[in-house]
Protein backbone atom coordinates (compact mmCIF):
# COMPACT_ATOMS: atom_id res chain seq x y z
CA UNK A 1 0.00 0.00 0.00
CA UNK A 2 1.66 3.63 -1.13
CA UNK A 3 2.14 5.90 1.97
CA UNK A 4 0.48 9.44 1.55
CA UNK A 5 2.96 12.13 0.48
CA UNK A 6 3.65 13.99 3.57
CA UNK A 7 4.66 17.88 3.49
CA UNK A 8 5.64 20.06 5.96
CA UNK A 9 6.04 23.49 5.61
CA UNK A 10 8.28 25.24 8.57
CA UNK A 11 9.84 28.54 9.92
CA UNK A 12 11.67 26.69 12.36
CA UNK A 13 12.07 22.89 13.64
CA UNK A 14 14.61 21.75 16.33
CA UNK A 15 14.42 18.34 17.43
CA UNK A 16 15.47 17.81 20.78
CA UNK A 17 18.25 15.59 21.21
CA UNK A 18 17.24 11.94 22.45
CA UNK A 19 19.42 9.21 24.16
CA UNK A 20 21.90 7.97 21.89
CA UNK A 21 20.87 4.16 22.56
CA UNK A 22 17.21 4.58 21.64
CA UNK A 23 15.64 2.14 19.19
CA UNK A 24 13.49 4.31 17.77
CA UNK A 25 13.79 6.97 15.06
CA UNK A 26 13.00 10.73 15.97
CA UNK A 27 12.72 11.91 12.54
CA UNK A 28 11.16 9.13 9.43
CA UNK A 29 10.59 10.29 6.20
CA UNK A 30 8.40 7.01 4.77
CA UNK A 31 8.95 7.38 1.60
CA UNK A 32 10.58 9.41 -1.74
CA UNK A 33 8.11 11.67 -1.73
CA UNK A 34 7.99 12.66 2.10
CA UNK A 35 9.45 16.21 2.24
CA UNK A 36 9.63 19.10 4.41
CA UNK A 37 9.88 22.42 2.74
CA UNK A 38 11.88 25.27 4.25
CA UNK A 39 9.95 28.61 3.76
CA UNK A 40 12.58 31.93 3.41
CA UNK A 41 14.00 32.92 6.38
CA UNK A 42 13.63 28.87 8.02
CA UNK A 43 16.58 26.66 9.43
CA UNK A 44 16.68 23.25 10.39
CA UNK A 45 18.59 22.48 13.75
CA UNK A 46 18.95 18.62 14.57
CA UNK A 47 20.88 17.21 17.83
CA UNK A 48 23.89 15.81 17.96
CA UNK A 49 21.76 12.42 18.95
CA UNK A 50 18.72 12.54 16.74
CA UNK A 51 18.41 9.34 15.04
CA UNK A 52 16.53 9.87 11.59
CA UNK A 53 15.52 7.26 9.31
CA UNK A 54 14.47 7.43 5.30
CA UNK A 55 16.78 10.62 4.72
CA UNK A 56 17.15 11.58 1.54
CA UNK A 57 18.47 14.17 -0.91
CA UNK A 58 15.04 16.08 -1.58
CA UNK A 59 14.00 15.27 1.86
CA UNK A 60 14.54 19.51 2.74
CA UNK A 61 13.45 21.59 0.35
CA UNK A 62 14.36 25.49 0.49
CA UNK A 63 11.95 27.98 -0.90
CA UNK A 64 13.02 31.28 -2.38
CA UNK A 65 10.13 33.10 -4.82
CA UNK A 66 8.58 30.10 -5.65
CA UNK A 67 11.70 28.23 -6.67
CA UNK A 68 12.87 25.07 -5.00
CA UNK A 69 16.28 24.31 -3.70
CA UNK A 70 17.29 21.76 -2.42
CA UNK A 71 19.43 21.25 0.39
CA UNK A 72 20.18 18.14 3.27
CA UNK A 73 22.01 14.90 3.85
CA UNK A 74 21.30 11.61 1.30
CA UNK A 75 20.11 8.73 2.08
CA UNK A 76 22.15 6.27 4.65
CA UNK A 77 23.47 8.88 7.06
CA UNK A 78 21.19 8.25 10.32
CA UNK A 79 23.08 9.81 13.21
CA UNK A 80 23.80 13.12 13.32
CA UNK A 81 26.77 15.24 14.77
CA UNK A 82 24.49 18.56 15.19
CA UNK A 83 23.47 19.12 11.92
CA UNK A 84 22.53 22.82 10.84
CA UNK A 85 20.31 23.29 7.66
CA UNK A 86 21.22 27.35 7.40
CA UNK A 87 19.08 29.92 6.29
CA UNK A 88 19.07 30.08 2.62
CA UNK A 89 20.11 34.23 2.65
CA UNK A 90 22.93 32.24 4.44
CA UNK A 91 23.90 30.12 1.97
CA UNK A 92 26.81 31.10 -0.77
CA UNK A 93 25.26 29.05 -4.25
CA UNK A 94 27.37 28.96 -6.77
CA UNK A 95 24.88 28.73 -9.61
CA UNK A 96 26.86 28.09 -12.24
CA UNK A 97 29.95 25.29 -12.58
CA UNK A 98 32.57 26.94 -10.40
CA UNK A 99 36.00 26.79 -12.08
CA UNK A 100 38.91 26.49 -9.51
CA UNK A 101 42.67 27.42 -9.65
CA UNK A 102 45.50 27.86 -7.24
CA UNK A 103 45.23 26.75 -3.60
CA UNK A 104 41.33 27.27 -3.19
CA UNK A 105 38.71 26.08 -0.06
CA UNK A 106 35.13 26.18 0.48
CA UNK A 107 33.44 25.98 3.79
CA UNK A 108 30.39 24.54 5.00
CA UNK A 109 28.09 27.59 3.79
CA UNK A 110 28.93 27.01 0.38
CA UNK A 111 26.63 25.21 -2.19
CA UNK A 112 27.98 23.68 -5.37
CA UNK A 113 24.91 23.54 -7.01
CA UNK A 114 26.21 22.91 -10.48
CA UNK A 115 29.54 21.27 -9.59
CA UNK A 116 33.09 22.16 -10.23
CA UNK A 117 36.07 21.89 -12.31
CA UNK A 118 39.76 22.22 -11.42
CA UNK A 119 42.42 23.96 -13.56
CA UNK A 120 45.82 22.07 -14.07
CA UNK A 121 47.37 21.50 -10.88
CA UNK A 122 45.06 23.41 -8.81
CA UNK A 123 43.93 22.54 -5.39
CA UNK A 124 40.34 22.20 -3.61
CA UNK A 125 40.15 22.22 0.15
CA UNK A 126 36.53 21.02 0.74
CA UNK A 127 34.45 21.07 3.73
CA UNK A 128 30.58 21.63 2.17
CA UNK A 129 28.52 19.01 4.27
CA UNK A 130 26.32 19.53 0.98
CA UNK A 131 26.07 16.69 -0.76
CA UNK A 132 27.85 17.21 -4.61
CA UNK A 133 24.64 16.17 -7.14
CA UNK A 134 26.51 17.73 -10.59
CA UNK A 135 29.09 17.01 -12.77
CA UNK A 136 33.04 17.86 -11.13
CA UNK A 137 36.27 17.43 -13.15
CA UNK A 138 39.63 17.48 -11.70
CA UNK A 139 41.59 18.06 -14.73
CA UNK A 140 44.91 17.03 -12.92
CA UNK A 141 44.31 19.22 -10.21
CA UNK A 142 44.19 17.96 -6.28
CA UNK A 143 41.02 17.61 -4.21
CA UNK A 144 41.60 17.82 -0.77
CA UNK A 145 38.90 16.56 1.75
CA UNK A 146 38.26 18.12 4.92
CA UNK A 147 35.12 16.18 5.66
CA UNK A 148 33.40 13.34 4.63
CA UNK A 149 31.74 14.37 1.35
CA UNK A 150 28.60 12.48 -0.21
CA UNK A 151 28.46 12.78 -3.85
CA UNK A 152 24.72 12.10 -4.82
CA UNK A 153 23.09 9.87 -7.19
CA UNK A 154 23.15 12.62 -9.84
CA UNK A 155 27.18 13.26 -9.24
CA UNK A 156 29.16 12.30 -12.28
CA UNK A 157 33.34 12.41 -13.05
CA UNK A 158 33.23 14.76 -16.26
CA UNK A 159 34.99 12.71 -19.31
CA UNK A 160 38.00 13.77 -21.11
CA UNK A 161 39.23 15.67 -18.21
CA UNK A 162 42.11 12.93 -17.58
CA UNK A 163 41.73 12.62 -13.72
CA UNK A 164 43.50 14.06 -10.82
CA UNK A 165 44.46 13.36 -7.59
CA UNK A 166 42.25 12.97 -3.93
CA UNK A 167 43.67 13.79 -0.57
CA UNK A 168 41.85 12.37 1.71
CA UNK A 169 43.18 13.23 4.99
CA UNK A 170 41.21 10.02 6.66
CA UNK A 171 37.62 11.15 5.36
CA UNK A 172 35.34 9.48 2.99
CA UNK A 173 33.70 9.71 -0.05
CA UNK A 174 30.42 8.34 0.34
CA UNK A 175 28.16 7.08 -2.70
CA UNK A 176 24.61 8.10 -2.57
CA UNK A 177 23.91 6.44 -5.85
CA UNK A 178 26.44 4.05 -8.45
CA UNK A 179 29.55 6.07 -9.62
CA UNK A 180 31.44 5.70 -12.73
CA UNK A 181 34.94 6.14 -13.17
CA UNK A 182 34.73 6.97 -17.32
CA UNK A 183 37.44 5.62 -19.77
CA UNK A 184 40.88 7.60 -19.45
CA UNK A 185 40.20 8.96 -16.22
CA UNK A 186 41.68 8.27 -13.08
CA UNK A 187 41.50 8.89 -9.15
CA UNK A 188 44.83 8.99 -7.58
CA UNK A 189 44.88 8.57 -3.65
CA UNK A 190 47.70 10.22 -2.28
CA UNK A 191 47.26 9.96 1.67
CA UNK A 192 44.71 7.92 3.43
CA UNK A 193 40.81 8.00 1.80
CA UNK A 194 37.94 6.06 2.06
CA UNK A 195 34.92 5.25 -0.71
CA UNK A 196 31.74 3.78 0.92
CA UNK A 197 29.51 2.56 -1.46
CA UNK A 198 26.45 2.58 0.78
CA UNK A 199 25.62 -0.90 -1.29
CA UNK A 200 26.28 1.25 -4.51
CA UNK A 201 28.07 0.41 -7.29
CA UNK A 202 31.31 1.79 -8.42
CA UNK A 203 31.93 0.94 -12.21
CA UNK A 204 35.53 1.17 -13.84
CA UNK A 205 34.82 1.54 -17.23
CA UNK A 206 37.00 0.51 -19.89
CA UNK A 207 40.38 2.59 -19.13
CA UNK A 208 39.19 3.93 -15.75
CA UNK A 209 41.72 3.47 -13.16
CA UNK A 210 41.71 3.74 -9.35
CA UNK A 211 45.78 4.68 -7.95
CA UNK A 212 46.59 4.03 -4.49
CA UNK A 213 50.20 6.14 -3.92
CA UNK A 214 53.30 4.90 -1.41
CA UNK A 215 52.27 4.87 2.13
CA UNK A 216 48.76 5.10 1.45
CA UNK A 217 45.36 3.23 2.55
CA UNK A 218 42.83 3.08 0.15
CA UNK A 219 39.78 1.57 1.86
CA UNK A 220 36.65 -0.08 0.26
CA UNK A 221 33.38 0.25 2.31
CA UNK A 222 30.04 -1.46 1.48
CA UNK A 223 30.82 -1.12 -2.80
CA UNK A 224 30.05 -3.46 -5.20
CA UNK A 225 33.18 -2.71 -7.34
CA UNK A 226 32.48 -3.78 -10.78
CA UNK A 227 34.46 -4.64 -14.04
CA UNK A 228 37.86 -4.86 -12.08
CA UNK A 229 40.18 -6.00 -14.82
CA UNK A 230 43.74 -5.71 -16.48
CA UNK A 231 43.22 -3.24 -19.70
CA UNK A 232 45.82 -3.10 -21.91
CA UNK A 233 48.57 -0.85 -20.25
CA UNK A 234 45.96 0.53 -17.80
CA UNK A 235 44.52 -1.94 -14.96
CA UNK A 236 41.58 -0.85 -12.91
CA UNK A 237 43.20 -0.70 -9.94
CA UNK A 238 47.37 0.58 -9.75
CA UNK A 239 49.29 -0.42 -6.14
CA UNK A 240 52.08 2.62 -6.68
CA UNK A 241 54.39 0.79 -4.32
CA UNK A 242 55.04 -2.27 -1.80
CA UNK A 243 53.82 0.24 0.74
CA UNK A 244 50.54 0.98 -0.64
CA UNK A 245 47.27 -0.33 0.70
CA UNK A 246 44.06 -1.12 -0.12
CA UNK A 247 41.26 -2.55 2.29
CA UNK A 248 37.61 -4.05 1.48
CA UNK A 249 35.17 -4.50 4.32
CA UNK A 250 31.34 -5.60 3.23
CA UNK A 251 32.45 -5.35 -0.84
CA UNK A 252 31.37 -7.39 -3.65
CA UNK A 253 34.73 -7.69 -6.10
CA UNK A 254 32.77 -8.42 -9.63
CA UNK A 255 36.08 -9.27 -12.32
CA UNK A 256 35.33 -8.01 -16.17
CA UNK A 257 38.76 -9.84 -16.91
CA UNK A 258 41.58 -11.34 -15.86
CA UNK A 259 43.29 -8.49 -13.49
CA UNK A 260 46.43 -8.72 -11.29
CA UNK A 261 47.14 -7.39 -8.06
CA UNK A 262 51.41 -6.82 -8.39
CA UNK A 263 52.61 -5.27 -5.30
CA UNK A 264 51.09 -3.62 -1.88
CA UNK A 265 49.09 -5.09 1.07
CA UNK A 266 45.10 -5.99 0.92
CA UNK A 267 43.31 -6.63 3.47
CA UNK A 268 39.81 -8.17 4.08
CA UNK A 269 37.47 -7.04 6.35
CA UNK A 270 33.59 -8.58 7.86
CA UNK A 271 32.37 -10.30 3.85
CA UNK A 272 33.92 -9.58 1.20
CA UNK A 273 32.74 -11.82 -2.41
CA UNK A 274 35.00 -11.93 -5.58
CA UNK A 275 33.23 -12.96 -8.60
CA UNK A 276 32.93 -13.12 -11.80
CA UNK A 277 34.32 -16.31 -14.51
CA UNK A 278 37.72 -14.67 -14.98
CA UNK A 279 40.96 -14.86 -12.62
CA UNK A 280 42.86 -12.34 -9.63
CA UNK A 281 46.00 -13.36 -9.66
CA UNK A 282 48.03 -12.06 -6.60
CA UNK A 283 51.68 -12.03 -7.20
CA UNK A 284 52.76 -9.44 -4.55
CA UNK A 285 55.79 -10.00 -2.28
CA UNK A 286 53.74 -8.33 0.30
CA UNK A 287 50.51 -9.92 2.17
CA UNK A 288 46.96 -10.60 1.82
CA UNK A 289 45.35 -10.81 5.38
CA UNK A 290 42.04 -12.03 6.07
CA UNK A 291 41.24 -10.69 9.33
CA UNK A 292 39.17 -12.01 12.48
CA UNK A 293 35.12 -12.69 11.97
CA UNK A 294 36.15 -12.09 8.33
CA UNK A 295 35.38 -14.11 5.15
CA UNK A 296 36.94 -14.04 1.17
CA UNK A 297 34.89 -15.61 -0.92
CA UNK A 298 35.88 -17.07 -3.85
CA UNK A 299 31.97 -17.30 -5.59
CA UNK A 300 31.03 -19.05 -8.37
CA UNK A 301 33.17 -19.54 -11.79
CA UNK A 302 36.18 -17.25 -10.85
CA UNK A 303 39.52 -18.24 -9.93
CA UNK A 304 42.03 -16.90 -7.35
CA UNK A 305 45.34 -17.89 -8.48
CA UNK A 306 48.27 -17.13 -5.33
CA UNK A 307 51.46 -16.55 -7.28
CA UNK A 308 53.83 -14.08 -5.32
CA UNK A 309 56.60 -13.68 -7.42
CA UNK A 310 59.16 -13.60 -4.36
CA UNK A 311 57.98 -17.36 -4.28
CA UNK A 312 56.64 -17.12 -0.58
CA UNK A 313 54.66 -19.98 0.12
CA UNK A 314 52.94 -17.90 3.05
CA UNK A 315 51.98 -14.42 1.93
CA UNK A 316 47.98 -15.25 2.33
CA UNK A 317 47.34 -14.83 5.73
CA UNK A 318 44.59 -15.50 8.37
CA UNK A 319 44.62 -14.64 11.45
CA UNK A 320 42.95 -17.08 13.22
CA UNK A 321 40.30 -20.09 13.20
CA UNK A 322 37.30 -17.29 12.78
CA UNK A 323 38.88 -16.00 9.33
CA UNK A 324 37.40 -17.96 6.33
CA UNK A 325 38.48 -18.88 2.99
CA UNK A 326 35.33 -19.40 1.20
CA UNK A 327 35.60 -21.62 -2.26
CA UNK A 328 32.03 -21.65 -3.78
CA UNK A 329 31.85 -23.44 -6.96
CA UNK A 330 35.30 -21.94 -7.47
CA UNK A 331 38.98 -22.61 -8.33
CA UNK A 332 42.15 -21.67 -5.84
CA UNK A 333 45.24 -22.01 -8.42
CA UNK A 334 48.93 -22.16 -6.54
CA UNK A 335 51.56 -23.23 -8.48
CA UNK A 336 54.55 -25.22 -7.93
CA UNK A 337 57.44 -24.31 -10.40
CA UNK A 338 60.91 -22.94 -10.42
CA UNK A 339 59.45 -19.49 -9.73
CA UNK A 340 56.49 -20.34 -7.33
CA UNK A 341 56.39 -22.48 -4.60
CA UNK A 342 52.94 -23.45 -3.98
CA UNK A 343 50.84 -22.08 -0.74
CA UNK A 344 51.02 -22.96 2.87
CA UNK A 345 47.50 -22.27 4.43
CA UNK A 346 47.48 -21.44 8.52
CA UNK A 347 45.43 -20.69 11.34
CA UNK A 348 42.09 -19.75 9.77
CA UNK A 349 39.29 -21.88 8.00
CA UNK A 350 38.86 -23.14 4.88
CA UNK A 351 35.16 -23.93 3.59
CA UNK A 352 34.64 -26.32 0.31
CA UNK A 353 31.54 -26.04 -1.29
CA UNK A 354 29.89 -27.02 -4.89
CA UNK A 355 32.44 -27.94 -7.29
CA UNK A 356 35.90 -27.42 -6.27
CA UNK A 357 39.42 -27.09 -7.83
CA UNK A 358 42.39 -26.66 -6.47
CA UNK A 359 45.35 -26.91 -8.85
CA UNK A 360 49.08 -26.84 -8.29
CA UNK A 361 50.92 -27.32 -11.72
CA UNK A 362 54.33 -27.01 -13.04
CA UNK A 363 53.44 -25.41 -16.48
CA UNK A 364 50.96 -27.88 -17.38
CA UNK A 365 51.67 -30.60 -15.47
CA UNK A 366 50.73 -31.82 -11.99
CA UNK A 367 53.40 -30.32 -9.39
CA UNK A 368 55.40 -33.60 -8.00
CA UNK A 369 57.13 -31.48 -5.02
CA UNK A 370 56.21 -31.55 -1.43
CA UNK A 371 57.81 -27.81 -0.58
CA UNK A 372 56.14 -26.60 -3.63
CA UNK A 373 52.57 -28.33 -2.52
CA UNK A 374 49.43 -26.77 -1.68
CA UNK A 375 49.71 -27.27 2.12
CA UNK A 376 47.15 -27.34 4.77
CA UNK A 377 48.99 -26.91 8.60
CA UNK A 378 52.62 -26.69 8.74
CA UNK A 379 53.10 -29.16 11.79
CA UNK A 380 52.28 -26.96 14.52
CA UNK A 381 49.09 -27.34 16.58
CA UNK A 382 48.10 -23.87 16.82
CA UNK A 383 48.75 -23.24 13.00
CA UNK A 384 46.37 -25.86 12.29
CA UNK A 385 44.29 -24.96 9.45
CA UNK A 386 39.90 -26.06 10.06
CA UNK A 387 38.50 -27.25 6.94
CA UNK A 388 35.01 -27.68 6.29
CA UNK A 389 33.78 -29.79 3.57
CA UNK A 390 29.53 -28.67 3.15
CA UNK A 391 27.58 -31.28 1.97
CA UNK A 392 27.73 -30.60 -1.64
CA UNK A 393 31.25 -30.11 -1.98
CA UNK A 394 32.91 -31.94 -5.09
CA UNK A 395 36.48 -31.44 -4.96
CA UNK A 396 39.02 -32.43 -7.75
CA UNK A 397 42.62 -31.82 -7.27
CA UNK A 398 45.28 -31.40 -10.05
CA UNK A 399 49.13 -31.66 -7.94
CA UNK A 400 50.17 -31.71 -4.37
CA UNK A 401 47.91 -31.25 -1.70
CA UNK A 402 49.81 -32.09 1.53
CA UNK A 403 48.15 -32.22 4.78
CA UNK A 404 50.17 -30.91 7.78
CA UNK A 405 47.47 -30.74 10.77
CA UNK A 406 48.50 -31.80 13.80
CA UNK A 407 44.86 -33.18 14.72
Amino acid sequence: MRMNVIKVSILFLSLTSINCFAQTPSLIFHNEESQITMNPGSEVRIGDNDLVQGWRDLSIVQQTGGTGETFGYPSGVTNFDNVYIPKIEQMNIRQEQELYSGNSSEDQMTWLKSGFRLAPEASLYIQIPFPLACPFDLHGGLLKLGIDWHLSTSTVICPQGGGGRVQGNGYALILDGNLVIPPGEYLEFINDTAIDGLGHELILSGSGQLIVDMNTTLSFRNVVIKSLNNFPMQPSLVMNDTSSVVSFQNCKILLGGDYTFTQGYMFVHDDVVLSGTSQFIFESNQDLWINDHSTFIVDLGCTFSYAPRNGSRDSLKMKDPTSFLYLNGSALNAPGNVVNNGLELTKGSLILDNKISLQNLDGTNPNTIQNRAITFGNGTISDDLTINLLASAQLNVEGYVDYQNVN
